[in-house]
């Protein structure tokens, strides 16, 4: 599913001459996005506005190259149309995503989809060792690409991150505070750059890439070091008050649980993330020294880790599944409110955890069916990612693409503040 560029339309009159003249630019080419191939005539009557402004702003899409001339349309009584094609190829956004001890990138055209991919472990979790793995990979990119075609990059991060600012404020997992991720980013590259937390650009790519008719309140929660979600409602990404929205991982499950690292007592993340599920896969695989797990460490339960307790419940190992569906339950139970709360259409796991596949959703599910209101739990459809590991990587190019009107045809490089 193409998500159109751009925002509705507003009355002509009704905003500064600049104003109203971006956001019909933005509307047509939408349309045009959605329509592929199309007439002037056809998109003067699909926005509303009038021929001569409508065949005005084709023409200057057609000279910023996004649209092309094709020629003479088939008539249907009258003067045939002029027709005029889309070319998403036109222009080119990168998104990078740092998760699990990795950077992956990828460069997409206007739709969103990948042309480019690429991907680099990184041993350091410092600020400063991640964000030069990702400089290095975006300039891997640009070397194979053309790079004034190039409209700039979206970094999806971990933690709490302030989209205007672009700055990483805070990041447990792996020990940020206040990151001006942006500003080192666009000052190495010499491109736009915008910044935001992972799991709500893996929403983004989850709500444009692999949505479904009639799914307009998506929840993606991701599971990793870390535990967040984007939440997506009608087609808008929720981001609160101060870009909050979406900590999951510091839901409180039990409030005379232990101790998390954010200072609270009992969080999700205590329970669910990659470092809960090691923890207990140790503990019973000590108890229980049989399986494939064991057999893999050779008694040593220290050299146990997620990819391997991972691995090891894809082989059926015991020990390993109920690590795994622990965890899960848990999860549910923090999703059992969250649809309580929004009441989504669906929630999609992701996140380098949910290649446990069905032992985790399967357990998610159960609790989520079991403790969330009747109507809202019976609603709502929980699936498996369907971008994988890329989907905050895609995300992250669509902040971009979301900004296409705004790059091209302004000198304001700045971040939009909200994302919609």
């Amino acid at each position: 599913m193409v998500r159109r560029i751009g925002p509705g339309r507003l009355p002509e009159g009704s905003a500064q001459p600049e104003l109203l003249k971006d956001l019909n630019r933005a509307l047509v080419l939408g349309l045009a996005q959605k329509e592929r191939v199309f007439s002037r005539a056809e998109i003067a009557r699909q926005s509303g506005l009038s021929k001569v402004t409508t065949s005005a702003i084709v023409d200057e899409l057609i000279q910023a190259g996004l649209l092309r001339e094709l020629g003479t349309g088939q008539s249907n009584g009258g003067r045939p149309p002029q027709l005029v094609e889309y070319l998403p190829s036109a222009r080119l956004a990168i998104g990078v995503q740092y998760a699990h001890r990795e950077v992956i990138a990828v460069a997409t055209d206007l739709d969103a989809t990948p042309v480019l991919q690429l991907s680099r472990p990184v041993t350091n979790a410092s600020s400063e060792s991640v964000l030069a793995a990702v400089v290095a990979i975006v300039r891997e990119l640009l070397a194979s690409l053309t790079r004034e075609h190039v409209l700039g990059v979206g970094f999806a991060s971990p933690g709490l991150v302030d989209l205007e600012q672009g700055v990483v404020n805070l990041a447990i997992d792996v020990g940020w505070r206040d990151v001006p991720a942006a500003r080192i980013l666009s000052d190495q590259l010499g491109l736009p750059v915008m910044v935001a937390n992972r799991g709500k650009t893996a929403a983004l790519a989850e709500q444009w890439c692999a949505g479904e008719p009639g799914v307009e309140h998506l929840i993606y929660v991701s599971l990793g070091t870390g535990i967040a979600a984007g939440i997506v409602h009608g087609n808008t990404l929720y981001l609160g008050a101060t870009s909050s929205a979406g900590e999951l991982g510091h839901v409180t499950i039990d409030p005379n649980g232990p101790v998390c690292e954010c200072g609270n007592r009992g969080c999700l993340h205590v329970y669910a993330s990659e470092d809960a599920i090691v923890r207990r896969a140790r503990e019973l695989t000590r108890n229980r020294p049989i399986g494939p797990l064991a057999e893999k460490i050779d008694g040593d339960v220290r050299s146990i880790n997620a990819d391997a307790v991972i691995d090891a419940a894809l082989l059926g190992d015991p020990a390993a599944i109920q690590a795994i569906e622990e965890a899960g339950a848990y999860v549910g139970i923090a999703l059992a409110n969250v649809v309580n709360l929004f009441n989504p259409d669906l929630i999609v796991i992701g996140g380098p955890t949910s290649r446990a596949g069905a032992a985790l959703l399967e357990s998610i599910e159960r609790k989520v069916r079991r403790r969330a209101l009747t109507v809202p739990g019976r609603h709502v459809r929980i699936i498996l990612s369907r971008l994988g590991n890329r989907a905050g990587a895609i995300g992250g190019a669509i902040l971009v693409l979301r900004e296409v009107n705004r790059l091209i045809f302004s000198n304001d490089q700045r971040p939009s503040p909200v994302i919609s």
